[in-house]
């Protein structure tokens, strides 16, 4: 892995690029500034200004690690000489003190309070603590006294530093000044340095010192939407540490499939607007309807939604396949079918029973006969000629996530969303019956629906996960990657093809996965159906040493009997390893990431003898030129082909 810093891009021939300060750059361009693309998963920067990671080192771990530490960098002090750090209880001078300690200082810790004096003392071993509030009066004198006649270097503050002292001033707040006495400074020749960002070197020094001291770091870790509150903390001074921010992953921003506002707001809601509101709201543009009796009032609400297009179609069941395409293939992964009761339903079944094996979302709305005829002893039309009502709940029941109608019994509303949610959540369809005389049944304006946060992996889990995908990858001559139907739900079309392209090798889809890989790209090698599949198919897949998985699901479609390669099986949830070596919760998109972003060495295709069937390690993405590290990768991101640095 590589971190991108804040100096994204530097000319590289300037005095300062040759000494290997290329934050003094001139013609520096900067991460968020002058660069796009800081609030994002990836992000592109000039190689020579990338920071390597090491790869027991994780990115919460290493987001602190590189930003905080580089001001103890500046410091060139010998073995058990004395520094001192102000503000130590804070998040950043923890981590200062826990560094110090590392490189083998003396530690003289600055704060206030007994708990700061136990943490500082007690958990991380400073030499010295000094209470500057309740020191205030006698404080030099007593500094200089436990010091020896003051420390060697310190941070911020000057006024205690023994002859021939270092002061390193960080931070940039507003119209800050310096004041110091200049006679004192002068006399003991005290050295007064600037530090706002470290160079790739200081970074990948501090990274490395940190990967083998292994120093706890105090830090938490927020998502995006929890920014807010953090900025409202760190006005009350409640901040604990350093705070990582988690950008969410594309597939998670997908997953969410939650636009916050909806552009149709009617001044009143009905239930019928509320389910328009709420089929925007999802990302869903486009329903598909087979107009009935039970019906045509909804259909109407639906249609006061200008941003929702409604596609007619000839029966249901046609309709019901057209919703399965649509799930699969629209940005919000996510498709509504509207029918009548019974009749109509009974017409979508199958469809639907098909949409529920391969896990897709869609949402089916029944219009149904208003809810004064339930209980009623009578035969309503459109039925198999009995009076039960729930014949068509118990069908769906089947081939759902959850069969619900909607009454005034309980919250219609509220029912609506649940059902709306348990879709999105669970991946598969949903059944909703509607009364027909509930359309335009009244309620309360709507909130933002909330999703469930899914379950996510553990870091220290990823990074094992990680570590035994390597293993077994190192060692492997000829694999192959096997996509499967599970891939669409783990994994964006963007994050896939930079995994697959990541890692090189010959791919071949199961016949359930059809289309997630493009059948132009250069690494697609066909359809693998098992014994039935084209012979020159499975002669490389049988004959390669490791299969790797990415959400892949087995059945008679495309298993064979003979003994096959060891599988590394990447699953929404977990890596499963040959040897029955299970890893959860590691989900697939965490770790496909880390791989994508690993120092894994990929394979050429234009390597591979398609006679012999041999592929041959690529080792072209790291260069080393003139004693210079360079690095050249490739990721595609949402809405281009590939980057390059």
């Amino acid at each position: 892995m590589v971190d991108p810093q804040w100096i994204n891009e530097t000319c590289g021939s300037c005095e300062f690029c040759n000494d290997g300060d290329q934050q003094l750059c001139p013609n520096a361009k900067n991460s968020g500034y002058t660069v796009n693309g800081t609030f994002q998963q990836y992000c592109v920067c000039k190689a020579t200004n990338a920071v390597r990671i090491p790869d027991e080192v994780s990115l919460d771990e290493a987001a602190p690690v590189s930003q905080n530490l580089l001001d103890m960098a500046q410091l060139t002090l010998m073995l058990l000489t004395t520094t001192a750090i102000a503000g130590a209880g804070g998040g950043l001078g923890t981590l200062a003190c826990q560094y110090a300690k590392a490189l083998g200082y003396r530690v003289l810790a600055l704060s206030t309070g007994s708990s700061k004096q136990a943490m500082l003392v007690e958990e991380i071993g400073v030499d010295y603590f000094v209470d500057y509030i309740a020191s205030q009066e006698n404080l030099i004198p007593e500094i200089q006294e436990l010091t020896g006649g003051g420390p060697h270097a310190a941070i911020v503050v000057a006024s205690y530093v023994r002859p021939k002292g270092t002061v390193v001033v960080v931070g940039l707040p507003k119209n800050a000044v310096i004041t110091a006495d200049l006679f004192s400074t002068v006399l003991k020749q005290k050295i007064v340095k600037g530090s706002y960002v470290g160079s790739p070197a200081e970074t990948e020094e501090a990274l490395a010192i940190y990967a083998k001291k292994r120093f706890p770091i105090q830090y938490q870790t927020v998502s995006l939407e929890e920014l807010p509150a953090v900025f409202e903390k760190m006005e009350q001074g409640k901040m604990q540490g350093r705070t990582v921010l988690k950008i969410p992953s594309p597939q998670t921003m997908v997953n969410d499939l939650i636009e916050k506002t909806p552009k149709f707001r009617p001044n009143e809601y009905n239930i019928g607007t509320l389910l328009a509101s709420r089929l925007e709201e999802i990302g869903i543009k486009d329903y598909f309807v087979v107009p009935g009796d039970f019906n045509l009032t909804l259909i109407d609400q639906i249609l006061k939604n200008p941003n929702l297009r409604m596609v007619g179609c000839c029966n249901e069941l046609n309709a019901g396949y057209a919703a399965d395409g649509y799930s699969r293939s629209s940005p919000a992964r996510a498709a509504v079918v509207f029918v009548t009761f019974m009749v109509g339903g009974l017409s979508l079944l199958n469809a639907i029973a098909g949409a529920y094996s391969e896990r897709l979302r869609v949402i089916v709305v029944s219009g149904a006969p208003p809810t004064d005829t339930f209980g009623q002893d009578c035969l309503i039309h459109h039925t198999t000629g009995l009076k039960e009502r729930d014949q068509a709940i118990r069908m769906f029941e089947h081939v759902t996530t959850a069969s619900v109608r909607l009454d005034l019994k309980a919250n219609p509303a509220s029912v609506l969303d649940q059902a709306l949610l348990r879709c999105l959540e669970n991946s598969l369809p949903v059944y909703i019956e509607l009364p027909a005389n509930l359309a335009e049944y009244s309620c309360d304006v709507p909130r933002p629906l909330i999703l469930s946060r899914p379950r996510g992996s553990l870091p220290s889990l990823v990074q094992d996960a990680l570590d035994l995908f390597t293993r077994y990858w190192r060692e492997a001559q000829s694999p192959v990657i096997l996509v499967g139907p599970l891939a669409r739900h783990g994994l964006t079309r963007d994050t896939l093809l930079s995994f697959i392209e990541k890692l090189g090798c010959p791919v071949f889809c199961q016949p359930d996965a059809k289309s997630l890989v493009p059948e132009e790209h250069p690494q697609f090698q066909g359809t693998f159906w098992g014994s039935i599949s084209d012979p020159a198919c499975i002669d490389v897949v049988m004959n390669s040493d490791l299969w790797v998985g990415i959400g892949t699901r087995s059945s008679d479609y495309n298993l064979v009997k003979r003994p096959t390669p060891p599988m590394l099986d990447l699953s929404p949830d977990h890596l499963r390893a040959p040897k029955g070596n299970l890893i959860s919760p590691a989900t697939m998109a965490d770790l496909s990431e880390r791989i994508v972003l690993s120092n894994l060495t990929g394979y050429c295709m234009e390597s591979h003898n398609s006679a012999s069937h041999e592929t041959i390690k690529c080792s072209c993405c790291m260069v080393l030129s003139d004693g210079v590290y360079q690095q050249q990768w490739v990721l595609n991101l949402p809405g281009q082909k590939g980057v390059q640095s």
